[in-house]
């Protein structure tokens, strides 16, 4: 399992790989205050997931890989425009 991500402007490239077994498996994204912004399902196998943040004002951000409702990693994004 691994997440990368990418920034091109305004959107955030993230690279993920999931096994085939997996069943259950999304990516949340959250504000400072664990707001739930977004909230993405994802699929068995390599994948990449474009997220636009043009319009989220300044701050930090979190985003989580879970898998079966457990956290598997956790990764920081930093707008700053």
């Amino acid at each position: 399992l691994f997440l990368q991500q990418c920034f091109i402007l305004f959107i955030v490239q993230i690279s993920y790989f999931l096994p085939e077994n997996t069943i259950d498996a999304k990516i949340i994204f959250t504000d400072m205050l664990a707001k739930i912004l977004e909230e993405k399902t994802l699929q068995p196998g390599y994948g990449l997931l474009n997220i636009d943040t043009q319009a989220l004002p300044n701050g930090i951000y979190n985003y989580s890989l879970l898998i079966d409702e457990k956290v598997f990693d956790n990764k920081k994004m930093i707008r700053n425009k």
